[in-house]
């Protein structure tokens, strides 16, 4: 399970910075996976795959199913380095709800200050501690592909706003439009690729625009729910048929009571 730094941690600040969680070799094989998919053409692209824009801001470039586009991108899934946390905050009863790459660059605008609280309703997302466990029905992990340098932008988080019980003024953080300074109570995540950062969608987050011209910030984003959550995004066939066994188990909505077999193991590993 969660050690009992990151349980600490993770209670109180919100999120979690692991860093150097990838080896060397596999931040490679993952760059490298994820420049042939940006790079086919989309009449190459397998069915289902493809570019695509945030639903909250048009300029994003994001693309679907990464995870399911290369064997590489499938095994991070259950990385060692964040697996046990995934068991522990769904109770063991995990669901990867989507997994896709984004991609920001300098013409991309200011993500504004959101959460599932203020977007969606005080009742969209739960975060509870019980008999010495977190619980957490909306994991955030940003795994990050390139580096991220002090003054280049970047995700932005509010520690500890994902246990807040009031709503944030509008004169708080200017209303959330955060541009260039980042005000007290506001952390800009300086992360280098191979990094993992771990939030929940309850945490008041952002993005600042990306200030780089000659670089961009890449990162896969994996989101997990418990298996038998009311908000399911289900797959198309077409991606579900290029996944092993271990992550089409992952991917099932399944009750409680319901014990995947994949839960068993400290660590997966893929079997095709």
């Amino acid at each position: 399970m969660m050690t009992d730094a990151q349980r600490y941690l993770f209670d109180m600040m919100g999120y979690l910075h692991l860093e150097q969680a990838l080896k060397r070799t596999e931040l490679k094989a993952a760059q490298r996976a994820i420049d042939r998919y940006i790079n086919t053409s989309d009449d190459e692209l397998p069915e289902g795959f493809g570019r695509s824009t945030s639903l909250f801001d048009k300029n994003r470039t994001q693309y679907k199913y990464a995870f399911a586009f290369d064997k590489v991108l499938e095994a991070l899934v259950f990385h060692r380095s964040f697996w046990p946390i995934v068991l522990e905050v769904s109770g063991r009863r995990p669901r990867l709800n989507s997994g896709e790459v984004r991609i920001n660059t300098a013409k991309d605008p200011v993500h504004r200050l959101h959460c599932s609280r203020e977007s969606f309703g005080p009742y969209s997302c739960r975060y509870s501690c019980d008999d010495g466990k977190i619980y957490c029905d909306d994991l955030v992990v940003f795994i990050y592909l390139t580096d991220v340098l002090p003054g280049d932008g970047g995700l932005l988080l509010v520690p500890g706003s994902h246990k807040s019980d009031f709503k944030r003024p509008p004169d708080v953080f200017n209303d959330g439009w955060i541009e260039k300074d980042v005000p007290l109570g506001v952390a800009n995540i300086t992360a280098q690729a191979g990094d993992i950062v771990i939030t929940t969608e309850l945490m008041t987050h952002g993005a600042m625009t990306w200030q780089p011209k000659d670089r961009d910030r890449r990162f896969f984003i994996l989101r997990y729910r418990p298996q038998y959550h009311r908000q399911i995004h289900e797959f198309p066939d077409s991606v579900l048929a290029r996944l092993s066994p271990e992550t089409r188990e992952l991917l099932e909505t399944q009750s409680y009571t319901y014990e995947k077999e994949i839960v068993k193991k400290d660590f997966v590993t893929l079997t095709i």
